[in-house]
């Protein structure tokens, strides 16, 4: 049977408050002495079970739901819940007493709802609360002195009303923060930033706090130090951030990572994130933190060396996501300035190419299939034994672009240093081999390759350029396992062609890519492509051999035009002293377009018109 008539609920109040209200309304009893009258004990009002709340209930007249956002139900195992909120225990410090001095005086007050009684709110318990949203001041916060103190009845925990008017007059402006904003929204039903939402308002609301805490103090921060004023920003600045959900986080954590020192960015991520790390890797007994957790473990894997078989956060981890030029090198051997340099100029990583930081980091799958290439790449010398040539035609037909180089660091000893491709070294052979055909014996006038250039009165070199054009129809080769030693071809025949070819400015395929800077394979993408008037950039001139195999040949005109009309991003970046990765995003941002994307990150050519601002 209710007490009637039902006393009306004052928004935002306590089940204690509101009892003792009843008590002194209906049968004029001191709280204690009315929950004795009802038999209810004070340890069971403080955090009451179900059983407690359906006594209520039925004396109060009011819902089991409305008492529920009155006080903090107890779910056992350090579990409560408010206003159909599961929450953990630390939630709402019940050994804490506070309360808002300014809103006790108009309590005070006998026009007031509350008629003269001080009326307890149930907000102040919450751990996260610390300013009065209605009057823009600090809350008053103490330790509970006795067990009945943990009632928070205001007439006990709260001092007399001449001590309440100092402590008014004393109290620190602070308004409601954007966290508390949302806490308080949230118990009243009202939906707020979904990624906040999708968890336990706790767990949200401690997030928000210590994301705060680590953008506006640091990684270094010292929590036990902090008063207050810090967590009431530190709420204020996560919930800004923790609102716009993991994208959010991870770009806020992106960019004050960028802010940092370089020394501070070095190392673990213990390191790097402080305080914010060991809380969810060093607490594992302890309840669980939420999404953040997920959170900061991608951006911990995208940010930092982490290798496939550790352990983070208590989970396994699959896979290295990124590497820096240490680990690279402690895992693959290789030199590490060979690899940040190699990084740097194939696009991975945007940094100085001469200086190595442990922090600069970049794709590991990317990283290691780029080792792959470094690890066996030919020297000259590993050159001049593959093609079974001599030092000089190895060096030549490396630096003239024939077989290609790959851009990385060039040690130190002629002959020694690894920067050759062996995949364009077995091109180029390949490619040289499919224009001599296969004889028994050597045809009459023939000669080896290397000593037919004397004769012909043409370098080697040109005469290599010839045969890869298809230009002559007498090339033989009777052992193909003698590689160049073995090319057989006619030097009168290659002196009447490449006289009339030379004299005519044309050049081959090869020699026509090797004069722009390009892989053949790049140049063959440039034939197919058009300027913005619908022309192609290079025309292909077809001429008919003696034997009907058409052979390819350039304008030498077209080439200098397109060199004068066009640079390479490698090229832009050494003359501005930029990476190619951040060129080539100031270059995007300028709208400088490519026009043609060769090897990724290195052979991407511009316009020069379109680029003249950077270079």
């Amino acid at each position: 049977m209710a007490l009637h008539p039902i006393l009306p609920v004052i928004a935002g109040e306590s089940l204690t408050s509101y009892l003792n209200r009843v008590a002194r309304f209906h049968c004029e009893m001191d709280l204690f002495d009315f929950l004795e009258f009802i038999g209810v004990s004070r340890s069971k009002l403080i955090t009451p079970r179900q059983e407690t709340i359906d006594r209520l209930e039925t004396l109060l007249g009011l819902s089991s739901r409305q008492l529920n956002t009155m006080c903090f139900q107890s779910l056992g195992n350090r579990q409560r819940m408010i206003a159909g909120e599961p929450v953990h225990v630390d939630f709402a410090d019940m050994k804490k007493t506070c309360f808002c001095p300014c809103c006790l005086l108009e309590d005070a007050s006998p026009a007031s709802a509350s008629r003269g009684v001080r009326v307890g709110r149930v907000s102040w318990q919450i751990e996260h609360i610390r300013a009065c949203s209605v009057h823009g001041v600090e809350l008053v916060r103490g330790k509970v002195g006795r067990f009945s103190d943990g009632l928070h009845l205001m007439a006990e925990v709260a001092p007399d009303d001449e001590k309440l008017e100092q402590l008014a007059s004393e109290a620190r402006e602070m308004g409601a923060s954007a966290l508390e904003t949302y806490v308080l929204r949230r118990l009243k039903g009202a939906a707020g930033p979904t990624w906040l939402d999708d968890q336990p308002i706790d767990l949200a609301a401690r997030t928000c706090e210590m994301l705060g805490t680590f953008l506006v103090n640091g990684p270094n921060a010292n929590l036990n130090l902090m008063d207050e004023a810090a967590w009431h920003k530190a709420g204020h600045v996560g919930f800004e951030v923790a609102a716009l959900g993991a994208n959010g986080i991870r770009e806020a954590l992106q960019a004050h990572l960028a802010a940092l020192a370089p020394s501070a960015r070095c190392g673990r991520a213990q390191k790097v994130l402080g305080f914010l790390f060991k809380w969810i890797q060093f607490q594992r007994g302890a309840k669980d933190k939420g999404p953040i957790r997920d959170v900061l473990r991608e951006f911990i894997l995208d940010n930092i060396p982490y290798e496939a078989g550790s352990e983070l956060f208590g989970e396994v981890v699959d896979r290295q996501r990124v590497h820096s030029s240490y680990t690279l090198s402690k895992k693959t051997g290789l030199n590490q300035s060979t690899l940040h340099r190699a990084a740097v100029l194939h696009g991975l990583l945007d940094a100085n190419q001469d200086r190595i930081l442990s922090h600069h980091v970049f794709d590991a799958e990317k990283g290691e299939e780029m080792a792959v290439r470094l690890s066996s790449a030919f020297s000259v010398k590993d050159l001049e034994s593959f093609l079974n040539c001599s030092r000089i035609m190895a060096e030549t037909l490396s630096r003239s672009g024939v077989i290609p180089r790959m851009h990385i660091t060039e040690e130190k000893g002629r002959g020694t240093r690894k920067s050759i491709a062996p995949e364009g070294a077995q091109a180029f052979l390949d490619d040289l081999m499919a224009q001599a055909n296969r004889v028994g014996k050597p045809s009459e006038g023939m000669m080896e390759l290397m000593a037919a250039g004397l004769p012909a009165r043409w370098p080697t070199i040109d005469i290599i350029h010839g045969i890869l054009s298809g230009a002559f129809d007498r090339v033989e080769v009777v052992d193909p396992d003698l590689k160049l030693q073995g090319i057989l071809v006619d030097p009168y025949e290659v002196r009447d062609v490449l006289s009339r070819r030379k004299g005519g400015g044309r050049v081959g395929k090869h020699e026509a890519a090797a004069l722009i800077g390009m892989s053949v394979q790049d140049f063959q993408l440039l034939l197919t492509m058009r300027d913005s008037t619908g022309q192609p950039y290079i025309t292909v001139q077809v001429e008919e051999k003696a034997n009907r195999r058409p052979v390819q040949l350039f304008a030498l005109e077209e080439i200098e035009r397109f060199q004068q009309d066009h640079v390479a991003l490698r090229e832009i970046c050494e003359v501005a002293g930029a990476s190619p990765m951040g060129m080539k995003n100031k270059l995007d941002g300028i709208g400088a377009v490519q026009i043609t994307a060769c090897v990724p990150g290195v052979r991407v050519w511009y316009r020069r018109a379109d680029v003249r601002e950077v270079m």
